[in-house]
Order: C-alpha cells, then structure tokens, then sequence
C-alpha cells in the first residue's frame, strides 16, 4: 500500500494537465494538425487558418484562448499570435508571438520564432529573436538567441547575442570549441551563470 501511494503521489506531480498552465480566464482550445502537416480545419474558436498566407499558410491565435497543437507536427505553415497563449504543439515554420505567452511546445530546427511578447516555457531548437518587448522567463534554448529585450530566466546552450538587458538564467559550453565567444554582450549583462566564453564588446 506505501508504494502504490508513492506511486501515485509521483504520477499527480509529473503528469499535469494543460489547463494548469493556461492564464486565468483563458478557454482551452485545441487545434488538430493532420497528416499534411496543416490543420484539419480552417477555423475554431480564437484562431484561423489561412492557407493562401505566407509560403505554407498562416495560423492566428487571438487573446483570451490558450492552444494546444495536437496528433501531427504544424511543419508546413507560420503563426501569428496575437495575444493568445500556446501551450504545447511541435513547430517548423515562423511564430511570431506579439503580445503573447508561450508556456510550452517543441520549435524544431529551421524554425524562427519572433518574441515581441513573453516564453516562459518550451524547447528551442530553432533561433529566437527576443524583440524590445519581449520577455524570456524560461524555456529550453539550444539554438540562437539574439536579445533586445529582457532575459529573467531559462538554459541556453547555443549562442547568444545580447543588445538587451540578461538578469538571469545559465549559458551553457555545449559545442564550445575553445576559440568563438557563445555569449556576445553589447547590452547589459546583470545576473546569470556563465558556464562559456562571454565576450563583453561595449555592455556592462
């Protein structure tokens, strides 16, 4: 009986439900991507799907909806969130976040992701543009980051160019070769563990 009741203590704490991480007041909504990479439908509630928009088509997310990308990965199109909030789905095109959260989702290699709102969670494989507005809180970023914004938080492990402000979060050697600089500041560099070379050009 004591181990059945680890068990499930265990489990309650790993396995969360998405809404956990939706803001308060935000409807869950879920959007299905199908075997073509897109999404089976055109439109739902707080978002559209526009397949004429971009290369690939273009989702918009709007405020006030948190979204769950589900069965296939949206490889094959961009997204344009304008105050909504992604909480999971695997990525391969442009996102653009203006105004909005992402709490979590995988952005695969090739991907862009354009941060003019705030990351509090997620996996980055792709190279992130951290805009004026933007905030990073947390995330996993193992591509690029160029910074004008603000970084509070998060483990970066590709390299980083920063114009912004850093006041935390761990930069990580992972392909140091002992020669390139992995974090360039030109901003202010406030807090934050450095396991890497950090050239400091003109910040502080």
């Amino acid at each position: 009986r004591l181990l059945a009741l680890i068990i499930l203590v265990f489990v309650s704490c790993v396995i969360v439900p998405s809404s956990a991480y939706a803001k308060a007041g935000d409807a869950l909504v879920e959007i299905e991507i199908g075997s073509t990479s897109r999404p089976t439908a055109e439109a739902g509630p707080g978002w559209k799907y526009d397949p004429d928009e971009g290369d690939w088509g273009t989702v918009y997310l709007e405020e006030g909806y948190a979204f769950s990308f589900s069965s296939g990965v949206f490889y094959l199109g961009d997204i344009k969130n304008n105050g909504g909030t992604i909480l999971e789905g695997v990525f391969g095109g442009t996102v653009t976040n203006t105004g909005g959260i992402v709490k979590g989702g995988g952005f695969s290699t090739g991907s862009i992701v354009l941060n003019d709102g705030s990351i509090e969670g997620g996996s980055f494989q792709s190279e992130v543009y951290n805009g004026t507005q933007g905030v990073i809180f947390g995330g996993v970023f193992k591509g690029g980051l160029n910074n004008e914004g603000v970084v509070r938080d998060g483990s970066f492990e590709g390299w980083v160019e920063n114009e912004g402000t850093i006041h935390g979060g761990e930069f990580h050697s992972d392909g140091y070769d002992g020669e390139v600089a992995r974090v360039v500041n030109r901003g202010t560099f406030a807090g934050g563990a450095v396991y890497t070379y950090l050239l400091n050009e003109s910040g502080g």
